[in-house]
């Protein structure tokens, strides 16, 4: 399914933890600590890491709720949050101006984005506001996107 590919795709990139994120327009409400799908998830990212040459795991956590990732996002160097709204910048300009960070969370929305009171949320947390560009992605593509994205950006400042 759709959440498999993005676990498969992001421990091939090298993401060090997914946390499925709960939000006000999530489609899909997984109950916290949802065992089977959490340990699915998990031999999926086991099986693209051992694909990979990985020496590491991409963790698989339980779903949170927007809010508690947001009171997280401090012990993060650089925090995003995708958004569509004009008021967000390119995400290449962000990581060009913080491109030694090295602990970043990315948070990605659900299909139809963010709500208004979820991206002041984030912004009242020291979230970037960023985007991808004018396409409106799913959430698999948009997520595996920004994986990419930081982790070859960042990619001088980890080796």
């Amino acid at each position: 399914d759709r959440a498999d590919f993005l676990v498969q795709k992001c421990a091939e990139l090298g993401v060090r933890e997914l946390i499925p994120l709960q939000t006000e327009r999530s489609v899909v409400r997984l109950p916290p600590g949802d065992p089977k799908r959490v340990e699915k998830w998990r031999r999926v990212s086991v099986e693209a890491s051992k694909q990979c040459g990985r020496n590491f795991l991409t963790g698989i956590r339980p779903a949170a709720a927007l809010q508690t990732m947001l009171a997280q996002s401090v012990a993060f160097e650089l925090a995003l949050m995708a958004s569509l709204g004009a008021e967000s910048r390119p995400l290449k300009a962000v990581l060009d101006e913080r491109g030694s960070a090295r602990q970043v969370l990315c948070l990605v929305g659900p299909e139809g984005g963010f709500t208004e009171q979820e991206l002041a949320a984030g912004r009242a947390a020291g979230c970037h506001l960023v985007t991808l560009g004018p396409s409106i992605l799913r959430v698999e593509t948009a997520a595996i996107a920004v994986a990419a994205m930081v982790l070859y950006a960042l990619s001088d400042a980890t080796d």
